[in-house]
């Protein structure tokens, strides 16, 4: 049952933002059907502009070592070495859960899961990227040294606090 709470909580963000439709781009085309071509104004090049970096993962493994947010407001910590999650060069993540507790919001179960990241297109959130694991959207992620955070706070989510093992 929880990991089903779990489910529809990190899904519902998701759900909600990609069943809008764009209304502006329809109207932006209907515009553009209904005015007549005016010749184009010959245009300066610009500037070549720098790639933005793509986010990368941070490497190696890491403790699990607090889990806290979501509407309910929970705070659970955990030992470091009781979960681990291991980043892989394959852009897989191993995950060792050895939680015992299974009323205690822990997220992924022992497996190996496919991450990455994708453009935010939340105007509130606080990084360019989201990054998810397997089919979950968990939010921005911040490496500070030996601590990770993995954070969905705009959205009413969770806060995954992690150790560098």
């Amino acid at each position: 049952m929880k990991r089903i709470y779990t489910l529809l909580l990190l899904l519902a963000p998701v759900l909600l933002a990609t069943s809008c439709q764009d209304d502006d781009a329809v109207l932006q085309n209907a515009a553009a059907v209904e005015q007549p071509q005016q010749p184009e104004e010959p245009q300066q090049p610009e500037e070549p502009q720098q790639p933005e970096e793509p986010q990368t993962a941070p490497a190696g493994s890491w403790s699990l070592v607090n889990v806290s947010g979501s509407i309910a407001g929970v705070s659970h910590d955990f030992p470091q070495g009781q979960i681990v999650w291991t980043f892989n060069a394959d852009s897989t993540i191993d995950v060792v859960n050895n939680n015992p507790d299974q009323s205690v919001e822990d997220f992924l179960d022992s497996g190996n899961f496919a991450y990455g990241y994708f453009p935010n297109e939340n105007p509130t959130a606080t990084c360019t990227d989201d990054f998810f694991v397997w089919c979950f959207v968990l939010g921005c992620q911040q490496v500070d040294g030996d601590v990770m955070t993995i954070t969905q706070q705009f959205a009413d989510g969770y806060t995954l606090t992690f150790r560098k093992n």
